[in-house]
């Protein structure tokens, strides 16, 4: 009795030390002083600088929301200091340099004023280095996608879907008892109807936002985004909406459009970052 009393608290006191496995799996605090170490393995990496190079933007947009900016700037301004970091590109062609000067900006003041006017300058011409949109090839694009779904809806046959599935009770007047299915088939004919139309004032503000708004890198990008959303979701709505054949034709075809317009808006893809002498 006397030993196993002994034993007890031992036993309870190593319980207590013990660290749960969530926190010894746990990742590591985010920190400054980490920086220029990823910024030196992304500089030196031979095959993997673009993908070293998007981590850190990544740690660096991690860094801005948590840290104490009066103690994250001076670490973001040795980076832009340090040499190399104009030719490292990340994965989605943005420059280590760019993402530096953007976070930066992104502080409280009087952080932002802090900013070298060359940084800035090379921001603002990094931003405008985006090419005209091809509008006419777009616009042309959409048109005949439009007018393709248009004379499917036209084509479509009305009748076939009003006397689909009726019993002779109910072409004869008798009210069917309600079913448990039939939210579905209101759900249904709604997207039928709002589908065409979904598509139609999609593509015509995508087309604006692309060709008049986004004249920059981030949101030419979100335009391109928007259109291959339309496109994707068109497809998958067109295939899985019970609707005339007709009408799945012609949003298949807007989708397409949309699709088609959406790769015209790709941006070109910068070299490759190399390590400096290579």
């Amino acid at each position: 009795m006397s030993t196993q009393a002994r034993t007890q608290p031992a036993s309870r006191e190593t319980s207590l030390d013990a660290t749960p496995d969530f926190v010894a799996n746990a990742a590591p605090t985010p920190s400054i002083s980490d920086l220029l170490p990823m910024l030196e393995a992304a500089l030196g990496s031979e095959s993997q600088r673009s993908q070293k190079a998007s981590a850190l933007h990544a740690f660096i947009d991690v860094l801005v929301r948590m840290e104490d900016p009066a103690k994250l700037a001076p670490a973001l301004h040795a980076l832009l200091e340090r040499q190399g970091v104009d030719s490292l590109v990340d994965e989605e062609g943005v420059p280590v340099s760019i993402a530096v000067t953007r976070a930066l900006l992104s502080l409280a003041y009087p952080h932002p004023l802090e900013v070298p006017p060359e940084r800035l300058e090379a921001l603002r011409q990094w931003e405008l280095l985006v090419p005209v949109p091809p509008a006419g090839w777009m616009f042309a694009t959409l048109l005949v996608a439009t007018v393709f779904q248009g004379l499917c809806y036209v084509m479509s046959d009305d009748l076939r879907h009003v006397f689909h599935g009726l019993s002779a009770a109910a072409l004869a007047g008798e009210v069917p008892p309600p079913h448990w299915t039939d939210g579905f088939v209101t759900f249904a004919r709604l997207l039928e109807q709002a589908l065409p139309w979904t598509q139609f004032v999609g593509s015509v503000l995508a087309f604006l936002y692309a060709t008049v708004i986004a004249d920059k890198a981030r949101e030419r990008h979100h335009a391109r985004q928007g259109f291959l959303w339309l496109g994707g979701l068109g497809l998958v709505l067109a295939l899985m909406v019970p609707m005339d054949s007709y009408k799945v034709t012609g949003s298949i075809g807007a989708a397409v459009g949309a699709l088609l317009t959406g790769l015209m808006l790709r941006l070109p893809r910068p070299e490759p970052s190399r390590p400096p002498g290579a």
